[in-house]
């Protein structure tokens, strides 16, 4: 059985890791190349980035927006491959501007260009799918000229099965006579004023190239050699790059100062709390990290994220009913996806259910843990460690032993037929996600009967079908 799951750390260092099985998060970083597009409804709108060398990314999201805006504007910081050559396909308006290690001094001055209504930001390396894009035509039509932001979900990371796995609502599509500007060198963000709509639409980050991991350090202590001083937010900020660089001491040290700010942001709050205790636990002081996340109630309502956390530090200290309880809450914890914070849709359904099995099941309540595991494997079929229980509850609870081998084989060779029958139909997607439910269970029939090497070869193909 799955017995562990590793919670996820902020942003892109998030991972979830279930014996068998990975699966990954990021956080909405915006980068030195974001497209800024402006869009149109009964007014006009139009659209803008700031790049740098994206010519693998560019016709990506240049070409479908290009369907819908009615100006693209983008400011270029130096780019020396044939990135603006590719622009001018797509419009004649670029603008040179000289990088400064400052995202929103290039953000503001292509934002000062703007000429329509409205206007919207994309990062070169952001995508919009064919059922978004129609409702940004929807939008487009319907819009209230009384609306002074759109907020959109930005889907920044995703799991091995195209989920989404980390995001948050960012300002997207603006009013020009609002004059809103961009804050903060990293990280830079427009602070949410105004008549505020909140849109199901969602904006994908998919990255093709690395960004330098000392990148947006480099910029903070740049700012503290010059004598800049540091906003809460950027206190924030700065205390997550410490962390990710592995300087728990000093990013303990920034956090904890960024906690005492009376104007730091309740979310950021919230999620320094959390990045506070993967460095104590990393620093091997468990006692210190529950403390932290427990203090972030005086902040706001206990959030699914950080009731995982506390769920994972007593699982690893074995202590199951105190997870379980931990688990159970991150269950009750209301949605807070529109909030503005980041959000881990895992914690609020998966993680809990994943973990209520295995926790339900080491205190030997097996048929309520079976229970939790059918839960989740609604979710997530192909998840390995889903995959995993559902062998071990095969033979836990004894669904198999008791069927006479005849019924065994008949049943395997059904689980053949299916198997082949999608192989040669073509359909990629099905394929992936039924084939490995239907291999698992083959796997553990043909054990059963007594073929191992039948069982071994499944488990081979099982792998292999995984890694495809």
């Amino acid at each position: 059985m799955a017995n562990e799951i590793e919670e996820k750390k902020p942003e892109s260092k998030r991972t979830t890791r279930v014996k068998s099985g990975t699966s990954k998060t990021k956080s909405s970083t915006t980068t030195k190349k974001s497209t800024e597009q402006e869009v149109k409804k009964t007014t006009s709108r139009g659209r803008k980035p700031v790049v740098k060398n994206e010519e693998k990314v560019l016709p990506r999201i240049l070409k479908p927006m290009k369907e819908i805006v009615d100006k693209i504007l983008i400011c270029d910081t130096g780019s020396t491959d044939r990135t603006k050559e590719i622009i001018r396909e797509f419009t004649a308006e670029v603008y040179d501007f000289p990088w400064k290690n400052d995202f929103s001094a290039a953000r503001n001055f292509i934002s000062e260009k703007v000429s329509t209504d409205y206007w919207m930001w994309l990062d070169a390396d952001d995508m919009i799918t064919q059922e978004n894009l129609y409702r940004l035509k929807q939008l487009k039509e319907t819009l209230s000229p009384n609306t002074d932001m759109v907020m959109m979900d930005y889907v920044t990371d995703f799991d091995e099965w195209n989920h989404a796995a980390f995001s948050c609502y960012r300002e997207r599509i603006l009013k020009t006579s609002r004059n809103f500007r961009w804050r903060g060198r990293v990280h830079e963000s427009i602070i949410p004023t105004g008549n505020i709509l909140y849109s199901p639409i969602q904006i994908e980050h998919r990255k093709i190239k690395p960004c330098s991991s000392f990148r947006n350090l480099h910029i903070y202590q740049q700012m503290i050699e010059e004598g800049e001083p540091l906003e809460p937010r950027d206190l924030f900020y700065y205390g997550r790059e410490l962390f990710y660089h592995k300087q728990y001491e000093y990013a303990i040290c920034v956090l904890k100062k960024f906690l005492k700010e009376p104007d730091g942001w309740i979310e950021n709050r919230l999620d320094s709390c959390l990045v506070l205790s993967y460095c104590y636990q990393a620093s091997g002081n468990d006692q210190h990290a529950l403390e932290i996340l427990f203090h972030s109630f005086i902040s706001d309502i206990p959030r699914a994220e950080i009731c995982c956390e506390i769920g994972k530090i007593f699982f690893m200290k074995q202590n199951f009913s105190m997870a379980a309880h931990w688990y159970h809450q991150a269950l009750l914890a209301p949605d807070n996806s529109q909030n503005g914070g980041f959000y881990i849709p895992d914690c609020h359904n998966f993680i809990p259910f994943l973990q209520l099995c295995v926790c339900l099941d080491k205190s030997g309540m097996h048929k309520e843990a079976f229970e939790f595991h059918r839960k989740a494997r609604t979710l997530k079929p192909e998840h390995p460690s889903v995959i995993q229980n559902q062998i071990y509850f095969h033979e836990i609870l004894g669904f198999w032993k008791k069927m006479p081998q005849t019924v065994l084989i008949l049943y395997s060779l059904w689980h053949y037929a299916t198997y082949y029958i999608v192989f040669i139909t073509g359909e990629p997607a099905l394929f992936h996600s039924y084939t490995l439910s239907q291999i698992s269970r083959l796997i553990y029939i043909q054990s059963l009967c007594n073929r191992y090497i039948i069982s071994k070869q499944l488990q081979r193909d099982h792998r292999q079908t995984r890694r495809e």
